[in-house]
C-alpha cells in the first residue's frame, strides 16, 4: 500500500469537511458554504480516500464522526487556526497563538485534586491555554490513544496491553465522612458499627467503589446502601444532613 502524501491533502477538503462534521450533513454544509451538496460531498469523499480512512458513519439523516473523523477534526481545527493566523500575519496583525493543554478528567477524581495536579501547568512561560474535558475512564483513554487529549488523569491504570503509558502520581486513605452525631455513633466500633448503617457509595464504575466492596466483605460488614453518586461534591451535601 502506496503512503498517503501530504501533497495531496488541500485546504479545499478540509473547510468542506468541517463544515459537515460542525453541521452534521452535508445538505447543511453546502447551505452554510454557499455551494451544492455535491460539491460538499465529492470533497469530503476525497479527503477520506486519501486519508484511507472512514470520516463518518449515517445516523438516521445526518452524519456523525467516527473515531478516525474526530482525530483528522482536531487537526483540520488546528490548520483553519494557523491559516487565519498566516492571513492576518500577512495583513500586518500581530500572531498571538497560545500553547494548547487539553486535559481529559475522569468524573470519579476530587476536583480540588485535579486543581493542584493543574497548578503547575498554569505557571508555565508562555502561557499556556488550558482545556479541561470530564468523563468516563474509557472514553478518556480512547481519546487520548486519538491524541485528542495531551493527558489524562484518572483513578485507575488503563488495561494492560493497551496504546498509552501510564505513571502513578499518588496515592490517598479512604476517609469515612459523616454528620457529627452520627459519626460520634459510628466511631465506638468503627468498622463494625458501619453493619446496618446507612452508606452514601460512589457510582460503580469508580476504582473507589471496586474496591470498596471486596473491603467490606473482608470485614463482614454488611451497611444500607441509602444512595450512589456519581458527584462527590453531591455526595458531601447529602451526608451533612445525617
Amino acid at each position: 500500500m502506496r503512503p498517503v502524501l501530504v501533497d495531496q491533502l488541500n485546504f479545499h477538503h478540509l473547510v468542506y469537511f468541517r463544515a459537515v462534521a460542525r453541521s452534521g450533513s452535508v445538505q447543511a454544509a453546502a447551505r452554510e458554504l454557499g455551494l451544492a451538496p455535491s460539491t460538499v460531498s465529492t470533497q469530503v469523499r476525497a479527503l477520506g480516500e486519501r486519508l484511507r480512512a472512514a470520516l463518518f458513519h449515517k445516523r438516521g439523516r445526518g452524519l456523525v464522526l467516527t473515531d478516525a473523523g474526530r482525530a483528522a477534526l482536531r487537526y483540520a481545527d488546528e490548520i483553519h487556526e494557523l491559516g487565519e493566523e498566516l492571513v492576518g500575519v500577512l495583513a500586518g496583525q500581530r500572531a498571538d497563538r497560545s500553547v494548547e493543554l487539553v486535559v481529559g478528567v475522569a468524573e470519579a477524581l476530587p476536583k480540588l485534586v485535579v486543581r493542584e495536579l493543574l497548578r503547575p501547568a498554569l505557571r508555565i512561560q508562555p502561557p499556556v491555554r488550558l482545556v479541561c474535558r470530564e468523563d468516563k475512564s474509557v472514553r478518556l483513554f480512547a481519546e487520548l490513544a486519538l491524541h485528542e487529549l495531551d493527558l489524562v488523569f484518572v483513578d485507575a491504570p488503563p488495561a494492560a496491553g493497551g496504546r498509552v503509558h501510564s505513571h502513578l502520581l499518588g496515592e490517598c486513605p479512604v476517609v469515612f465522612l459523616a454528620a457529627a452525631a452520627l459519626a460520634r455513633r459510628l466511631r465506638r466500633r468503627f468498622p463494625r458499627s458501619l453493619d446496618g448503617a446507612p452508606l452514601l457509595l460512589p457510582s460503580p464504575e469508580s476504582n473507589l467503589r471496586r474496591a470498596l466492596g471486596p473491603w467490606l466483605r473482608a470485614h463482614g460488614i454488611a451497611p444500607h446502601d441509602a444512595a450512589e453518586f456519581q458527584d462527590q461534591a453531591l455526595a458531601m451535601a447529602f451526608a451533612q444532613d445525617g
